[in-house]
């Protein structure tokens, strides 16, 4: 045994005392080879192969991570358990009131249990430690500790593929785009209704939510249509505009559609052959670069929201409206949207 073992009991003892449901799968956990690397200015622990951080720099390391999640969001999640290091970083901030850690790998926990003193973060009464059995969806927003992608075991599987498929879009948003020119047309058509229209922001901070729903375009969606169907009053349901005829059809009617598509044809048909009578206390979240025929057509409310591109810069300044984030995903703005309104937990669901 090596002369860092005494880290495991004291960290154990605060886990079995505050979450002892995890107590056993980091018990039983098989052994995995781990080793201590100190020749680097910073310590760090190399799992079958991979470094769990840095070594060079964690804390940056870790703030790059954290920046994923909005500054002010009320509630965070991270996958992976890492060094602490993410955990840690998030717990800084003072709007933070809950943040859920959920382990991709109890045996590689386990490892770091032993090497590392976890106690501080442990501690935080914000803090829930759980295993990646405990939820079948990923939770926004969220930031992960990309080494435990990897070394993420067979009952996180479906977890580490939505983390990773969230954390790729990025990388994709060129290949959807619809050319410069054609944005700045289909703006110009726009400025009449973004003139008109209210902010995005209309939605935000009239009260705190337990929970938003947020329904994505998946092959899961209609394992969902019971859930959304029967959710409390007052539990809102964000749409992306993939969804709304299937959410229709099943008799589930959203209380925000967000559409943000430059592509007219691939938007068009989403809202093509609708009831708009039960769409009438719906609102409709856009970016002004969608077509204007699924403006003209929406029978409720229409808020107008921004992305952080140069394309906006122009129309900004004579109608300033909120900026959303957007990554290539129209699950980003929807997302942003439920943290904004003042979700403490925003579960998606369709992924």
């Amino acid at each position: 045994m090596n002369s860092f073992s005494s880290f495991f009991p004291k960290n154990l003892a605060i886990i079995k005392a505050r979450w002892p449901e995890v107590v056993k799968p980091i018990e039983t956990a098989p052994s995995l080879p781990a080793q201590l690397v100190t020749d680097g200015p910073q310590q760090t622990l190399v799992v079958e192969g991979l470094h769990l951080s840095s070594r060079y720099d964690r804390k940056r390391e870790a703030q790059l991570q954290a920046a994923l999640i909005p500054s002010r969001s009320p509630s965070a999640w991270v996958y992976g358990v890492g060094l602490g290091d993410l955990p840690r970083i998030l717990l800084e901030r003072p709007d933070l009131c809950s943040l859920a850690v959920v382990m991709l790998n109890p045996a590689v926990v386990r490892q770091s249990l032993t090497f590392f003193d976890h106690r501080d973060w442990l501690r935080d009464t914000r803090v829930k430690l759980m295993t990646s059995g405990a939820e079948d969806e990923i939770f926004f927003p969220f930031a992960s500790v990309p080494p435990e992608l990897k070394l993420a075991d067979d009952d996180a599987a479906r977890l580490r593929d939505l983390v990773a498929l969230e954390l790729s879009t990025p990388f994709i948003h060129e290949k959807h785009a619809a050319s410069q020119i054609d944005l700045a047309v289909r703006l110009q058509r726009n400025f009449g209704f973004v003139k008109e229209d209210g902010d995005v922001a209309e939605l935000f901070g009239s009260q705190k939510y337990d929970m938003i729903y947020v329904a994505a375009a998946g092959p899961t969606l209609g394992d969902h249509y019971e859930r959304l169907r029967t959710r409390p009053a007052g539990v809102p349901l964000i749409a992306v505009d993939a969804t709304l005829k299937p959410l229709l059809a099943a008799g589930v009617v959203p209380d925000v559609v967000v559409t943000v598509d430059a592509n007219p044809e691939a938007v068009l048909r989403f809202f093509e052959g609708i009831d708009s009578l039960v769409l009438t206390g719906c609102r409709l979240v856009y970016f002004p670069v969608v077509t204007d025929e699924v403006l003209r057509r929406w029978p409720g409310q229409r808020l107008v929201a921004y992305a952080a591109h140069g394309l906006y810069r122009e129309i900004a300044s004579s109608y300033p409206r909120t900026i959303l984030h957007a990554s290539g995903s129209v699950i980003h703005p929807a997302v942003d949207i439920a943290v904004k309104m003042g979700a403490r937990q925003v579960a998606m669901v369709g992924a």
